[in-house]
């Protein structure tokens, strides 16, 4: 069995991941009109913080794979639960029919599947290859094509469920807009990262942000007290 190898960036990711998994058993046993997407979406940073943050500190290429899988289960999670939130905490709950639900989860379960099964088509990772650097197990990937369709169709559910969010911040008062604007910057939070990511802007060569962007999008979400019911709009139909 592969030992582990502990850093300072794993530590914080493995912990992060820890208190996700704990804020959605809370959530989920609040059994409000949110909680089982908001549980889903804290569940899957929890499983995406998590297995980063072990994967970083394993030195074996076929262990670290085994952990990259692990965080697909995450971000599966997220790129399915992310949006459902959204749309269930603003109140637009007429768009979510079985059929959205169904689409919205497709791309996902493919993702996912692919990924478990890389091996057999490289359609996820094409070439892989390990370097450990100050410590940290990082992966030098040649992507496959599904790589790219399904980080674009992530990146996309998490600029829509910011602006769902961003309006619903715009469209309420009280306690529901203070609420909004928590959830909002966690969203925010995940999109810097994601946007520092792609501009190549990381502190270590293939160091993905995006589980740090996750793990601090976590907290603003744990620290506010779920809402028991959706939005209610306070905004005439002319905004």
């Amino acid at each position: 069995m592969a030992s582990w190898h502990p850093s300072a960036y794993a530590l914080l990711l493995v912990a992060s991941g820890l208190l996700a998994a704990l804020a959605a058993v809370h959530v989920w046993r609040q059994r409000t009109a949110l909680g089982g997407a908001a549980a889903l979406a804290l569940l899957g940073m929890a499983f995406w913080s998590f297995g980063y943050g072990v994967a970083l500190g394993v030195h074996d290429l076929p262990v670290r794979i085994f952990w990259a899988k692990v965080q697909y289960i995450g971000i599966s999670l997220l790129a399915v639960a992310g949006p459902i939130f959204a749309l269930r905490y603003a109140g637009l709950t007429r768009w979510l029919t079985p059929w959205t639900v169904l689409l919205l989860a497709l791309a996902p379960a493919i993702g996912l599947t692919l990924a478990w099964t890389n091996e057999l088509h490289g359609l996820i990772w094409a070439q892989i290859s390990l370097g450990v650097v100050d410590g940290l197990a990082l992966l030098a990937i040649d992507y496959g094509p599904y790589f790219y369709f399904y980080a674009t169709y992530n990146y996309i559910m998490v600029l829509a469920t910011a602006l769902i969010f961003l309006v619903a911040v715009l469209r309420t008062t009280g306690l529901q807009r203070r609420q909004a604007i928590i959830v909002l910057a966690g969203s925010a939070l995940s999109a810097l990262a994601i946007a520092l990511q792609l501009s190549g802007l990381t502190p270590v060569p293939h160091l993905d942000l995006i589980p740090f962007g996750y793990s601090l999008a976590a907290f603003p979400l744990r620290a506010s007290p779920p809402p028991r019911h959706c939005v209610k709009w306070t905004f005439s139909n002319s905004f």
